[in-house]
């Protein structure tokens, strides 16, 4: 038989940690909504099951006094440790809660994403925050069974749609997305810089909606879209339409009826295609060039810019009556630097992605890496930091753990001391120097063999990329990757 928190009675949370904590509920509206158990009882429930609770509120250091006061960063570790362990028998139960963490100022990286492998949803300072404020709101956000919390946690959103994120401004972003997705004729507008992964939220609210996630999804740069067939991409042609149209052509827009178009770089749209397209979205009809009517299409439009439309309305570069059509859900994606805790978990992620250029799984990465990337990386975006993660295990030439030493060297320019490795193992260095010595090559022949040889072994290791795209990898000009590898340069 199922175990239950009998004394809960109506409340459906329940909080565990520092007395001073509880306190702070108790003076809230909350305190009838919110039981109290100690860790024992919790730990005897997790045996079981946690039916009846959809909250756990749980203090990451525990139920010690003077949580906020304590300095023996020892003890808070050991104190992390046992709500960790904790939190790994929950995900463990087939009813799981929803769990918001409380945690303190300076809490260590590591510990965090530990917490969110372990299921927990959210975390709250309670140092800098109104901690009680944000328990209240997600409480009243959180529905009445276990299960259904399960399936729409912010988490299992995240992981749903390829997107790792801990940082609470991604956690409200996500539950954003989620919820914009529901409304299936929505527009949507995301605003973000470039490399912030705004095609990723328009395939995540492709994804979670739930009348057109089955159908197509059809993303359009809008920059690319220029010059006297760019209306026949977007909205099709018939045959005979003009010179060259041999056959009818369906265009983006009905190439996504019933799914999604995402329209890139929406700012960038030519001015004449503009009412065009405010009428697509006011009427839910289409005009194919060389049609003599128009056709009825079902198509939800998430667009996306780097830019703000709003100024550009201001100085009559985009159209006002388009904008507001456009912006119906407005999404605003932070850079990295407004999610620097982010980073280990994306860090992990991309090493899982581009695993497969290692000879060896790669198994641990040394925690100083994350801080370096954190101080390097401040104003840099999502893409950059792909790019960093692709370009260490391209090169990281054994071992199963990312060293500091791994990152590319560009990294640790001004920094007080560099980290040394063995750039070139101790067998091709040998071979080298002993042709050297014997004049069979001169020094500038080595080094250009061996430059080659790296840069064919990177090639091979990435068959996914472009050329263009190992060029920027490798830091070379495309000119001088060609040249490397002995192939005719493409003419432009």
């Amino acid at each position: 038989m199922a175990t239950t928190i009998d004394h809960v009675g109506s409340a459906t949370a329940v909080f565990v940690g520092a007395p001073e904590l509880l306190s702070q509920l108790n003076n809230s509206q909350l305190a009838s909504d919110i039981d109290h158990v100690d860790l024992a009882t919790l730990r005897t429930l997790t045996r079981q099951t946690l039916d009846g609770v959809s909250t756990l509120i749980i203090s990451l250091y525990g139920e010690q006094p003077g949580i906020m006061r304590h300095q023996d960063a020892a003890d808070l570790r050991e104190s992390a440790t046992q709500t960790l362990d904790l939190l790994t028998r929950i995900a463990a139960l087939p009813a799981k809660p929803q769990i918001i963490l409380l945690t303190t100022t300076g809490t260590p990286l590591d510990i965090c994403v530990s917490a969110v492998r372990q299921g927990v949803q959210h975390f709250i300072d309670v140092e800098q925050t109104d901690w009680v404020s944000r328990v209240e709101k997600l409480l009243s956000q959180a529905p009445a069974g276990t299960q259904a919390r399960v399936m729409q946690s912010p988490k299992a959103m995240l992981e749903a749609v390829g997107i790792m994120a801990i940082s609470p401004a991604m956690q409200e972003l996500m539950t954003q997305v989620y919820r914009g997705a529901q409304v299936s004729d929505a527009t949507v507008l995301i605003h973000g810089e470039s490399g912030t992964g705004k095609q990723l939220l328009a395939e995540a609210i492709h994804r979670l909606d739930p009348k057109r996630a089955k159908f197509n999804f059809i993303p359009v740069n809008c920059a690319a879209i220029t010059g006297t067939l760019a209306e026949s991409e977007l909205f099709g042609h018939v045959k005979g339409a003009f010179s060259g149209a041999t056959e009818n052509r369906l265009g983006y827009f009905r190439s996504a009826n019933r799914g999604t178009i995402f329209l890139d770089e929406i700012s960038e749209l030519p001015a004449h295609l503009q009412p065009k397209l405010l009428r697509v979205l006011q009427e839910r009809r289409v005009l194919p060039v060389g049609a003599d009517r128009e056709e009825p299409i079902d198509v939800r439009v998430v667009a996306a810019t780097n830019v703000s439309l709003q100024e550009k309305v201001a100085r009559g570069e985009f159209r006002l009556d388009l904008y507001q059509r456009l912006n119906v859900v407005h999404l605003a994606v932070p850079p990295l630097r407004q999610r620097m805790e982010d980073i280990p978990i994306l860090v992990e992620h991309f090493v899982k992605k581009y695993q497969h250029y290692c000879s060896a799984p790669i198994r641990d990465i040394d925690p100083r890496v994350f801080e370096l990337l954190r101080r390097k990386l401040g104003n840099g975006n999502v893409r950059e930091l792909e790019n960093v993660v692709r370009q260490t295990l391209v090169f990281k030439a054994k071992g199963d753990r990312i060293e500091l030493s791994d990152l590319p060297r560009y990294l640790f320019e001004g920094e007080d001391a560099q980290p040394q490795r063995e750039l070139i193992p101790t067998d091709i260095a040998d071979n080298l120097v002993s042709l050297i010595r014997t004049k069979r090559i001169s020094l500038k022949q080595a080094v250009d063999t061996f430059e080659k040889v790296l840069i064919n072994h990177a090639a091979k290791a990435s068959p996914e990329m472009t050329k263009v795209q190992l060029a920027k990898v490798l830091g070379l000009p495309r000119r001088t990757l060609y040249y490397k590898m002995d192939l005719p340069e493409p003419k432009e």
